[in-house]
């Protein structure tokens, strides 16, 4: 408990060990306010050696997962995470407004299957899919979801009002999906060999984006139009 945290240079490699338990099995668990993950690495961390993908818990083996407002991961790796859940979760759900998390800097490497949904690098989740001016920015990912994988997005947009700027892709076979939300900006990325961009929603800003990528999948997706409790989306 408390605020103004910072958690910085540990080493997580191996199985964590995790009981199996609601909102336990996470690395690095975050409830309050003002903190900060930086420098910190996982190198081919599980985290639980048990797993189970249809478990009801299985979407929180997270390594890093933050609830609360004003929360930092920066100048952090990581590599092969091995399990279910997404790598890191930036969840908004039940707070009193935006909760303003920064991703900035970070190495996400090796991840080449995953056995169900939720399995992105990077999840960011609004309460409601409401504003949460999340900054997504600066961030490496590279050889991920490459191989026979049951989940095709890399980052997972669910909010309003967030900022993904300046990332750089190499080899990904999942997308940065807009999946919920309205008016996020994706400016100035760069994919390279794979990797793309689904649009849904309304009021978004994706421009300015770098694609030099092979194979038969576009590089923008946007969807059809769809309306949804009377908003237009795509």
């Amino acid at each position: 408990e408390g605020s103004h945290v910072t958690i910085t240079d540990l080493y997580f490699s191996g199985v964590g060990g995790w009981p199996r338990c609601a909102g336990c099995p996470a690395a690095i668990e975050l409830e309050v306010d003002y903190t900060r993950v930086t420098q910190t690495a996982f190198e081919r961390y599980f985290t639980n050696e048990e797993y189970d993908p249809n478990h009801p818990d299985a979407a929180d083996y997270s390594q890093v997962r933050f609830r609360g407002y004003h929360h930092r991961v920066d100048h952090s790796r990581f590599d092969q995470h091995l399990g279910m859940g997404a790598t890191i979760a930036a969840d908004g759900r039940n707070l009193d407004g935006p909760h303003y998390p920064i991703i900035h800097r970070n190495f996400f490497g090796t991840r080449p299957d995953a056995e169900a949904n939720g399995c992105e690098s990077i999840q960011a989740i609004g309460d409601d899919a409401g504003p949460d001016f999340a900054f997504i920015s600066e961030n490496y990912f590279e050889n991920l979801l490459t191989g026979s994988s049951r989940e095709n997005e890399v980052l997972s947009n669910k909010a309003s009002e967030n900022r993904i700027l300046y990332n750089a892709f190499s080899n990904i076979g999942g997308q940065v999906t807009l999946r919920q939300g309205q008016h996020a900006l994706v400016y100035g990325n760069f994919f390279f060999d794979r990797g793309s961009i689904r649009v849904h929603g309304v009021g978004h800003v994706v421009v300015n984006n770098y694609f030099d990528v092979t194979g038969t999948e576009p590089a923008l997706i946007i969807g059809n139009g769809n309306t949804i409790g009377g908003m237009q989306t795509g």
